[in-house]
């Protein structure tokens, strides 16, 4: 449920709900599993993990943020990793 496309270059949310976390930095390498946020939504926390090996190259959202279901959370690049 993570990334959005098959390049997986962006993370979108899968649901509407609050930022409880963001757990990388940009210019952070993540292998595929790691963990790159966690919101709540419905007062149930849903990890959102990496599908494979990328390079976080933007993050657009922050702690404590509500977001809805779409919005652009993080970007990769695939490229580099």
């Amino acid at each position: 449920v993570a990334e959005d496309d098959e390049q997986a270059e962006r993370l979108r949310a899968p649901m509407h709900g609050k930022v409880c976390s963001v757990d990388v930095k940009v210019g952070q390498q993540v292998a595929k599993g790691d963990r790159l946020a966690v919101i709540e939504a419905m007062k149930m926390q849903h990890e959102i993990h990496a599908r494979r090996d990328v390079l976080v190259s933007a993050i657009h959202v922050n702690v404590d943020q509500q977001i809805s279901a779409d919005q652009l959370m993080i970007e990769f690049d695939t490229a580099s990793a």
